[in-house]
């Protein structure tokens, strides 16, 4: 998650982050296999990782460890937690859950976010690339920088680009939120209210189990 840059930036972490070289090799192996949208965030994971070493106020080191009698990353991430006393920094709901259930203190990095970013507000103006199709018609799927969801209608036509959108309403979830939006490039009139909601609603819980499985 791309927003760890900016929290490591601001020095609110002081003591070291480690990250798991199980975790490395895990991304690695998919940036070879999978489809291409496991393909592209396993690469921007990467990405991350290699911005966070050049934090120089950030005391980053990776641990070997690793327990291959346990093929399941989230209990390695628990048991690995436990060993060297640490707690969890993530943005992955299932190991929110997981670990809390084993006793393991969690910083989740969405209720972080949550608590902290400014509303994204009804008509609001965002800038954003589709990366794929969405689960209706037309219809397109884009991230922001922090991996927030948005599902852009008419987006279906532009993907690979950068378009203009407006904002019709922002879900809140357990593993983040979602922005529904209007491609602009195509002139699309706002839905009715109740015709909006009828489909977010249909919608909401593929696109919620999605991004719970997403980073």
């Amino acid at each position: 998650d791309a927003r760890i840059i900016d929290v490591c930036s601001t020095g609110i972490v002081d003591q070291h982050l480690v990250i798991p070289r199980f975790i490395i090799k895990e991304l690695y192996a998919q940036t070879e296999t999978g489809d291409d949208t496991t393909k592209s965030k396993a690469r921007r994971c990467l990405e991350v990782i290699k911005k966070m070493e050049q934090l120089g106020t950030l005391g980053l080191r990776f641990n070997d460890t690793d327990f291959p009698e346990v093929k399941d990353t989230t209990s390695k991430f628990i048991r690995l937690a436990r060993l060297i006393d640490a707690n969890i920094l993530t943005a992955d709901i299932s190991r929110v859950q997981m670990a809390s259930i084993e006793g393991v203190q969690i910083i989740n990095l969405h209720s972080l976010s949550n608590a902290l970013k400014p509303l994204m507000e009804t008509g609001e103006m965002i800038k954003i690339k589709v990366q794929r199709y969405g689960k209706e018609p037309r219809q397109g799927v884009g991230y922001l920088d922090d991996g927030t969801m948005v599902v852009i209608n008419g987006g279906g036509n532009f993907i690979g680009d950068v378009i203009d959108a407006q904002v019709l309403s922002v879900k809140h979830t357990s593993s983040g939120r979602m922005i529904f939006c209007n491609a602009l490039e195509e002139g699309l009139e706002e839905q009715h209210k109740s015709v909006r909601e009828k489909q977010e609603s249909y919608y909401e819980e593929d696109y919620e189990e999605e991004g719970e499985n997403k980073e």
